[in-house]
């Protein structure tokens, strides 16, 4: 309950407001997946999460919310798996900036679906949109990721599904 509630405050700022309020600290985009993971494999015993990324992946981000990007990100990738599989989790350094990529094998993303994809409340297919969810997780993933300067992108077919997001490292 606690988070459709901080969900919907976000969309409401996200909305009416300058968009998401972020705090930008140093951060290890990294360690911050460590972290998120291992909070995941305590929800989620029975799943595989496996993370591969650079040394370090540093930047000035909010903290709070690239763990909120990866969260709802993570949680849609175990949600859609198929069972049995493992939802990879990649984190890496490009030329001034850092990706974040999300992957697991299961059903493709209908293609009608692709581009309402970060649109708040939108109407799935009953099983792209579960119940109790509010439809604002991806919605919020994309408002966070442009409040950082960057872009969020989903690829989607028979081998699975692999949501990318992209940031400036910061100043």
């Amino acid at each position: 309950m606690g988070r459709m509630v901080s969900d919907l405050l976000d969309f409401t700022r996200g909305r009416l407001g300058g968009g998401i309020p972020l705090e930008r600290t140093r951060n290890d985009l990294v360690l911050l997946c460590q972290e998120v993971i291992e909070e995941f494999s305590v929800t989620h015993p029975d799943r595989r999460i496996l993370l591969e990324g650079d040394a370090r992946c540093e930047g000035w981000w909010d903290g709070e919310r690239m763990r909120q990007v990866l969260s709802n990100l993570l949680s849609n990738a175990l949600r859609h798996s198929r069972q049995g599989t493992a939802v990879s989790v990649r984190a890496r350094e490009l030329a001034g900036e850092v990706e974040l990529a999300v992957s697991n094998e299961g059903e493709p993303i209908p293609a009608e679906l692709v581009p309402v994809l970060f649109e708040p409340f939108r109407r799935g297919m009953p099983k792209f949109r579960p119940a109790g969810s509010l439809g604002l997780g991806l919605f919020i993933v994309h408002q966070v990721v442009a409040g950082h300067g960057g872009r969020v992108e989903v690829g989607s077919g028979d081998a699975g599904t692999t949501f990318t997001v992209r940031v400036p490292r910061g100043a």
